[in-house]
């Protein structure tokens, strides 16, 4: 997702496919990466509407929503109805080789389809590249 006014490139961020698992289940996930908004356009609700579409594209493409984030930026994502993942996460290189991670960023998800996981939020963060199984 770009924004620009006129010729200047002043907002983005970026959707990339992965597999988060939860109880086994591998959800495809797009996971949300690189929203930046221009330092003079900040606070003018630019993140926000890169986000929207951002969301849209999630709603429409993919089981659930995840992305890591710094805790100053924690509360523009939970005004938008992502939820902090507080338990553990681990990146699984093979099927039988689970590794635990821990991370000093937030990680937060959403579901775009309410139905697709009950009783806990199954987002996570990840530095694997694409295509690598993640899990909650």
């Amino acid at each position: 997702m770009l924004a620009f006014d006129g010729n200047e490139l002043i907002a983005h961020a970026s959707v990339v496919e992965r597999g988060l698992l939860y109880q086994e289940r591998r959800l495809k996930t797009g996971y949300v990466e690189a929203l930046a908004v221009a330092p003079a356009r900040r606070r003018a609700g630019l993140g926000s509407k890169v986000m929207e579409q951002v969301e849209l594209m999630l709603q429409n493409e993919f089981e659930l929503g995840a992305l890591s984030t710094t805790d100053l930026a924690l509360p523009l994502y939970e005004r938008r109805g992502w939820q902090r993942w507080r338990g553990t996460t681990w990146v699984r290189r093979t099927a039988h080789d689970a590794r635990q991670r821990t991370t000093t960023a937030s990680s937060c998800g959403r579901s775009p389809r309410p139905s697709t996981c009950t009783g806990a939020s199954p987002a996570t963060s990840g530095v694997a590249t694409s295509g690598d199984d993640h899990g909650a």
